[in-house]
């Protein structure tokens, strides 16, 4: 998906995400540039970080996912893949 960032201004983009697979699963995301995108995991409106990017779901559960774009100082296009792996 393309996102559309303002300059001098961090972005946050959100997203769900759900546990498709048959039973209890551990989902590591990684960027291919944690400096450009950084991934949160909100819990009670409050943002935390996990340091290994680890989440576990039970089936069919879905967790909100936070995305946080870093500021950039000019415009331009940047490319960051985001991987979910089980």
């Amino acid at each position: 998906e393309e996102f559309k960032c303002r300059i001098n201004r961090d972005e946050i983009k959100r997203f769900s995400y759900m546990n498709r697979t048959t039973d209890f699963a551990l989902f590591d995301f990684i960027t291919s540039d944690p400096k450009k995108l950084d991934v949160n995991f909100p819990s009670n409106s409050i943002n935390f970080k996990i340091a290994e990017r680890k989440i576990g779901l039970n089936k069919n559960e879905k967790r909100n996912i936070e995305l946080k774009i870093p500021k950039r100082q000019s415009p331009g296009n940047e490319e960051v893949v985001l991987f979910v792996s089980d």
